[in-house]
């Protein structure tokens, strides 16, 4: 092993180029690809405008780009992985080949379009508005050979534990108890006149053990009288003042269902009539006036007509209407004829040139 300048070994600086390198080639790649992808969005992104996706102010012309460059870069990635199947990586790289192709004809018929080479036909509408139910079933498609083919990681087979055994359980050790000696009962002395004989009570004749009891004399106490109650008073209470319950007149009864009324009545007084108001009921928001809705628009302009349905002889009439007015943006013009900003943009350039911005 030799040694450079410095006392580094000569595989270490080889391994530090190396991955500088590595990560300069990931970093360009990353780099290009999205720059790619942007540039080929905007161009499927301009056809799908051209060739009726005007809806959402034209946001749905992004649903193109998205459904051909993106599938290409989600089934590019399975067909690289190394953790999906045989069949699915095969279905992967007919979809990836598949997809970028259909990008590159895109693309081209797109930068056709939008210089004015080629003019939308309703053949190219219905070949364009194809791909998107194209791109769903084969997405779908691919999704599911890959779940249906993943392979299942192999489970370990769990040994059981073995069974410690218990310690066998230690004799418990006799303990001597000295026997207790007989109690012997003392002799009650002989009990004088007028005075109660005290006996032992059978418990300490059957038990030694127990001390004995002795009886002593019952006495009996008087029990306390209980006394007297105070009895309650009986208060005379006046009867209750019955009053019929309030009844709204029958124009009242019939009108409270039909219109929502607020009743207000003081409690003081039960029979005031009660005031009725009215509620303000709110009224509904106006519905936003379309811009082909106007009622200024002129008739040329085919007034009340969606942008997908006009003519060519109306669309450019309804962007020669747009470019007269200043608070217009290019877009709201091609959303509103049914055309792409290049398409108005053009029409612009070529008033420019003649020196007329006016129809």
């Amino acid at each position: 092993m030799t040694a450079r300048q410095g006392g580094a070994p000569e595989h270490a600086v080889t391994a530090g180029g190396g991955d500088r390198v590595f990560r300069a080639l990931i970093a360009g790649a990353v780099v290009v690809t999205v720059v790619a992808m942007a540039a080929s969005a905007s161009t499927l992104a301009e056809l799908g405008h051209a060739v009726g996706w005007v809806q959402w102010s034209g946001r749905l012309a992004w649903s193109l780009p998205v459904a051909v460059d993106v599938l290409a870069l989600v089934a590019g990635g399975v067909w690289l992985s190394r953790q999906m199947s045989r069949q699915a990586r095969d279905l992967a790289r007919a979809v990836t080949l598949a997809a970028v192709a259909a990008s590159v004809i895109l693309n081209a018929v797109g930068h056709l379009v939008a210089s004015g080479d080629v003019v939308v036909t309703p053949w190219l509408r219905i070949g364009v508005s194809t791909v998107p139910p194209i791109v769903a079933a084969v997405t779908v498609h691919l999704v599911g050979v890959v779940v249906a083919t993943r392979p299942v990681p192999e489970l370990a087979a769990v040994e059981p534990e073995a069974a410690v055994p218990e310690p066998p359980a230690e004799p418990e050790a006799a303990v001597d108890v000295p026997a207790l000696a007989p109690v012997v009962s003392p002799v009650a002395p002989a009990a004088e006149e007028g005075e109660p004989a005290l006996t032992p009570s059978t418990e300490a004749a059957d038990n030694p053990a127990v001390a004995p009891r002795v009886a002593t004399p019952a006495t009996t106490s008087p029990e306390p009288e209980p006394e007297p109650h105070p009895v309650p008073v009986p208060v005379p209470v006046p009867e209750a003042e019955v009053r019929e319950p309030y009844r709204a007149p029958a124009a009242v009864a019939a009108a409270a269902p039909v219109r929502d009324w607020v009743v207000t009545a003081r409690v003081e007084d039960e029979h005031q009539e009660p005031e009725l108001e009215p509620r303000p009921v709110p009224a509904a928001p106006a519905a936003p006036v379309r811009d082909w809705d106007h009622p200024g628009l002129p008739e040329e302009c085919a007034p009340g007509r969606a942008p997908e349905l006009l003519t060519d002889d109306q669309s450019r009439a309804r962007i020669l209407y747009g470019l007269t007015q200043t608070d217009w943006s290019q877009r709201r013009i091609a959303a509103v004829a049914g055309k792409s900003a290049t398409t108005v943009n053009k029409i612009k350039a070529t008033l420019a040139t003649a020196g007329r911005m006016t129809p």
